[in-house]
């Protein structure tokens, strides 16, 4: 981890570490839901959004939780993708 902002900037090894580390969490994240989706047998999910649709119609989830899931899946995509 980078001891400051400053730091963070500077370091092109620091920047791709922490957005990786990040990806990678955000990722198992996204499995969990997927485990939790496959576990209480609730349907086959047409894509990564429907997952939180489908924990939260269970009350897995609340909805503030699942409004952070799909901004947390929308800043994986930057990650990946940049």
């Amino acid at each position: 981890m980078p001891q400051n902002l400053e730091e963070y900037i500077e370091s092109i090894e620091e920047r791709r570490a922490c957005e990786r580390l990040l990806q990678i969490a955000i990722e198992c994240i996204l499995d969990i839901c997927a485990l939790l989706v496959k576990e209480l047998k609730l349907g086959l999910p047409s894509q990564e959004e429907d997952l939180f649709a489908k924990i939260l119609k269970k009350r897995v989830i609340t909805e503030e939780m699942e409004r952070k899931l799909r901004s947390m899946k929308g800043f994986r995509n930057i990650l990946v993708h940049r």
